[in-house]
Formats: C-alpha cells, structure tokens, sequence
C-alpha cells in the first residue's frame, strides 16, 4: 500500500486481517501539496500498528513544499514498484495506491510521453473511484 494515511486505511477497510506492507514507491505525486506529505514512519506504526512500515524512511524524505515531483520521477516510482511486487511470494496481491500515480505508470502517451513504462495495455482514460 501507499504510505500516505487514507490509502493504508482504504487497505485495512478492505482487506481487514491481512497483511498490509506499505513502500515509498506507491504514494501519490510528492511535494507541494499538503495531502502528498505522509506522517514519520513511527507515527503510522502508532495509528496502524497491524502494518508493517520496516521497508520506509522513518521521515518523508521526498516530499518538497515548494517543488512538485516531475511525472518521470514518478512513472519511474510506479516501475519500481511493479518491480518488487512480481518479487513478492504471493500468488495474489492487492495494491492500494492513487490514481495519479497509476495514470502516468500506465498511460504514457497522455502524461508526457515518457518512455520509462511499456504497458501492453495503456488506460484509454482517467479511471475513477465509485
């Protein structure tokens, strides 16, 4: 899952008692907006002590108040995120992260033409949540 509060939430809403592992590579675009910032590391460990936060910094190192992350940075996030989930050894993996992020993992062509990602099947539109 996202490191940022609502997405472990959503996870732990939706898939109660399993176990949820959140990586710095899912979170939404980094900087400048006050809802991409996440909290330490230790204080998502209080607020959601069944979630293992072990693979994250303990402070939010990237997130920058005057400076928004470039879409390659974060398509190259998304990449590096499909990267350690097909080395996870479970068959089936649910991933709880944001539509901004997923958009321009996956959609390229409308998000700046990139050529970090190759996806077999890019989204023809914006998905949406409900």
């Amino acid at each position: 899952a996202s490191p940022l509060s609502r997405a472990v939430e959503t996870a732990s809403l939706m898939y109660p008692g399993r176990e949820i592992v959140c990586i710095e590579e899912l979170r939404e675009w980094c900087g400048q907006l006050v809802n991409s910032k996440r909290r330490t590391a230790s204080q998502l460990k209080e607020r959601f002590p069944f979630v293992d936060v072990s693979q994250l910094p303990e402070n939010d190192e990237r997130w920058d108040a005057e400076v928004l992350e470039e879409e390659a940075s974060v398509a190259r996030r998304g990449v590096a995120a499909l990267q350690w989930l097909v080395k996870r050894p479970e068959d089936t993996i649910a991933v709880v992260c944001h539509g901004g992020l997923l958009a321009v993992t996956f959609d390229p062509d409308d998000h700046g033409g990139h050529s970090c990602v190759e996806a077999p099947n890019p989204c023809t539109k914006r998905f949406s949540n409900c």
